[in-house]
């Protein structure tokens, strides 16, 4: 090794760079998806690919799926000024509408009421989740993990 490179002196400056990692976040507005990336100042170069075939090279794009009810693997890829790469994938759920339910899956009574509401499922369920909205669609009750066929719910608090 030469002398030079041994000696301490030679080197002046060191610069730490950070670990370059792509990060994003998206909002959905039914099929549309609107991808945002939360490091366009650090990165030159973005590589989209939306999991159905379609890809783009767009900082922030927008990107409308055909088909709701599907599962969808997104990735993006960056690479900043140095060079140095990296990504970040996650499997996107897209479910919009309301789903048909089999007629005569459940019953509902008393309807309407002002305080309990009892729901009889006509055929055994596991691990489903009920959601109940009001009429400007907020959501006003949720119950998760359900399991029996017969469920009782005090809806008098509700209004």
């Amino acid at each position: 090794m030469p002398e030079k490179l041994r000696n301490s002196e030679f080197i002046r400056s060191l610069e730490v760079l950070p670990i370059h990692k792509t990060e994003f976040t998206f909002n959905s507005r039914g099929l549309v998806l609107s991808f945002v990336s939360k490091n366009s100042d650090t990165t030159n170069i973005h590589m989209w690919y939306f999991g159905d075939g379609d890809s783009c090279s767009l900082i922030d794009p927008v990107h409308e799926y055909k088909k709701d009810s599907s599962s969808y693997l997104v990735c993006h890829f960056a690479t900043n000024v140095l060079g140095c790469n990296s990504k970040e994938c996650f499997t996107l759920n897209i479910n919009v509408g309301i789903n048909e339910i089999e007629k005569n899956f459940f019953s509902v009574y008393p309807n309407p009421t002002t305080g309990a509401v009892h729901l009889k499922f006509m055929n055994p369920i596991s691990n489903a989740a009920l959601s109940v909205y009001n009429v400007v669609g907020e959501k006003i009750f949720h119950l998760e993990d359900i399991s029996e066929q017969h469920i009782t719910l005090d809806l008098s608090q509700l209004r």
